[in-house]
């Protein structure tokens, strides 16, 4: 299974609940899907799939996490946060463009 399948596999298991964009902290302050642990896990599953660019944009989403992972604490579906954002931002920097 190549990365990105895996990446695609983790990302899945999001069931699009919305119960961590409360715990939050970057959504908080943006009040952005796209800065929000949903958001992130489609931004991170959409690069893998090949259907987004991987540019600066994409990888000021991903940087803007604070790392706290509370969403993953929260989760009723123990989607791996951790292991979905950092294997976007290694895909992300192995095909970033300008």
């Amino acid at each position: 299974m190549s990365s990105q399948q895996a990446l695609i596999k983790l990302a899945d298991q999001c069931v699009l609940c919305g119960i961590c964009i409360p715990t939050c902290p970057t959504y908080q302050q943006q009040r952005s899907e796209a800065e929000s642990p949903r958001g992130r896990i489609s931004l991170v599953k959409a690069l893998a799939e090949g259907k987004l660019p991987a540019d600066p944009v994409l990888q000021q989403h991903l940087a803007s996490c604070s790392g706290c992972l509370t969403c993953q604490q929260v989760c009723p579906a123990k989607v791996q946060y951790q292991k979905i954002l950092l294997g976007g931002k290694q895909l992300l920097s192995s095909n970033i463009t300008d």
